[in-house]
């Protein structure tokens, strides 16, 4: 219940008892005093209606999403910056570079495992991910085991593109 709708029900109260005790120390009679609250009453039904249905229809704030939106939001940036991560990396040339790079593209395939995972990629950030690739598996041509781990979550994640009719994208193993 909203606070709005706490105040609207406290203030009826308020509002019935000082009618009471003004019916009674002047010496009304009790029809004047049932007749005003009843209209009272109706007032604050058609306010409280209104307000419930207005509120309805304000849209969703930041501070309104529900912790699975929140959860969702902070790993498509996760993603954002692994991407960036990775192509930097490449463009940098650093050797230290290349673990990192390493680290944040297995992330970031193994975030898209299921196809639910992947609804908010758009094309460009589709030819970015696939772009990343070959870039990762080139800084550890050398290094067996990690190239075939990351070849295996490749073939993951495009089990997962085939499963959601985002196969169009090349595989860029073949480029």
């Amino acid at each position: 219940m909203g606070l709005f709708v706490k105040f609207m029900i406290g203030a009826t109260g308020l509002a019935i008892t000082f009618n009471f005790l003004w019916h009674s120390l002047l010496g009304l009679d009790l029809a004047g005093f049932f007749f005003s609250s009843f209209a009272m009453l109706i007032l604050v039904v058609i306010v409280m209606f209104r307000a419930l249905v207005l509120d309805a229809e304000v849209p969703v704030t930041e501070r309104e999403k529900t912790a699975g939106e929140k959860k969702r939001d902070s790993e498509n940036r996760r993603v954002e910056a692994m991407i960036d991560v990775v192509l930097l990396a490449d463009q940098s040339g650093l050797a230290g570079g290349v673990d990192v790079a390493i680290t944040a593209w297995v992330e970031m395939i193994r975030l898209f495992r299921s196809p639910r995972d992947v609804d908010f990629m758009d094309d460009y950030r589709w030819e970015r991910l696939a772009a990343a690739f070959p870039v990762a598996v080139s800084m550890v041509a050398q290094d067996r085991a990690t190239r075939l781990r990351l070849e295996d979550d490749w073939s993951a994640f495009l089990l997962t593109l085939k499963t959601t009719g985002r196969s169009n994208l090349d595989d860029p193993r073949k480029v």
